[in-house]
């Protein structure tokens, strides 16, 4: 069954109300198909896979409720916008407990229309990756893949022995680039060759003297990071109840904090809607270490996706566990554009271990590959995982093949 992006299946009967609304999807780029009954329109559906269906409540042979309903049975249920004239209340709440999207009243205001079918492809996308990263929690589940069993893995296709060469590499390029220990090391060296000694005084570049202040403290921004990482291994810090909402306001909060960062490559953010799956469930969290974590999955999404590029961060409580999912397309560096490579999903959690040579210093972050070391110490601390995966053909939405890293974090759910 073929899914065409921009397709939208219109269910009407009055030819009056179909020509209109054709028409201003037309003049907004969309491509309208008809349908003149809900008879029509379930076939119709049988053969394409539309993202988004606009049905009238009342038409001859299936009427929109009925229709509504055998698409449910479908497997592929599209985003459904009812148009209707009728403004009774309890027929708009009926509406809404079949499960529909939104509503229209007729006659139908374009800029309306408009607005509410962009939403409706926006949230289409979402449940596209939210089916992609359930496929995917499944498949792990099977295989309950733990550190020692990826060991084996990894030693049996004799790939061991390129992981060591890798953290060693990274360590060299760590200590050897950019901003922070690595430029330190060079810019001493310079300065030994620069500076002049005059009586019992040295006299040295002011330029040079600069870099050497401020890599310096990049330095000790390092040296920090690591404490950082040693004094979670060693101490236990307090959690304390909180409700989802709370929690889904400080990532928002965290993307606000972060958004001169997310416009460096111009990327954008979608966050899937709290209301439903957070209302009234909670975790024990520590804020301040949670925020960490929020911020170095944002950052990583940031430095390692494509400019131009949509991060997506899913929120979902099932399972008795709370899940944070960040969606991001990977860079063509970052193993040819295919994410991360097998055998590496957990190694990328080892300190000092990178998977690119070069660092994007546009970023002002650490990047001794500390940081997801770091992330990783304070969720093992809130009884939870942070796994991440690469999401291949995740929604087949142009008939390209789609790549997705996800970074994902799952912490059990409270009844406190």
């Amino acid at each position: 069954m073929s899914i065409e992006k921009n397709k939208i299946l219109i269910a009407e009967d009055d030819p009056v109300s179909l020509k209109i609304v054709s028409n201003y999807l037309s003049k907004n780029g969309y491509i309208p198909v008809s349908a003149k009954d809900g008879a029509e329109a379930l076939e119709k559906l049988k053969e394409t896979n539309f993202l988004i269906a606009i049905v009238d409540l009342n038409m001859p042979k299936l009427d929109g409720f009925s229709l509504i309903k055998e698409m449910k049975k479908l497997g592929n249920e599209p985003i459904v916008i009812v148009q209707t004239a009728d403004r009774d209340v309890k027929t708009i709440v009926n509406l809404m407990k079949q499960g529909i999207f939104d509503y229209l009243a007729k006659p139908v205001n374009e800029d309306e229309l408009i607005i509410k079918v962009a939403k409706a492809f926006e949230l289409a996308s979402l449940r596209k990756m939210e089916k992609a990263v359930e496929k995917e929690q499944d498949m792990r589940l099977a295989r309950q893949l733990d550190w020692n069993l990826l060991r084996k893995e990894i030693s049996g296709k004799k790939g061991f022995d390129k992981y060591d060469k890798n953290l060693f590499a990274s360590l060299k390029t760590s200590f050897t680039q950019g901003a922070g220990i690595g430029t330190l090391i060079s810019l001493l060296s310079l300065l030994t060759q620069q500076a002049k000694k005059e009586d019992d005084k040295y006299i040295v570049p002011a330029g040079i003297m600069e870099l050497v202040v401020s890599n310096t403290q990049m330095a000790e921004k390092a040296l920090k990071v690591i404490s950082e990482i040693d004094e979670l291994i060693q101490k236990d810090f307090r959690l304390v109840p909180v409700s989802l909402l709370d929690l889904y306001e400080l990532i928002k909060q965290e993307i606000k904090d972060l958004d001169k960062l997310r416009k460096i490559k111009n990327q954008t953010i979608k966050i899937s809607d709290p209301n439903f799956p957070l209302q009234g469930k909670r975790i024990s969290v520590n804020k301040e270490q949670m925020r960490k974590v929020i911020r170095e999955m944002l950052l990583n999404a940031f430095r390692f996706s494509e400019p131009e590029s949509s991060i997506t961060i899913l929120l979902s409580a099932a399972r008795n566990l709370f899940t944070i999912s960040v969606l991001s397309t990977p860079l063509k560096g970052i193993a040819e554009g295919e994410g991360i490579p097998a055998g590496y999903e957990r190694v990328i959690f080892e300190p000092f271990f990178r998977l690119t040579k070069h660092l994007d210093e546009r970023f002002e972050t650490l990047d001794y590959g500390l940081g997801l070391t770091m992330a990783n110490k304070v969720i093992q601390k809130h009884k939870g995982k942070i796994n991440v995966s690469t999401l291949k053909d995740y929604m087949d939405l142009d008939q390209k093949r789609k790549v997705m890293v996800n970074f994902e974090i799952e912490i059990p759910l409270t009844s406190e």
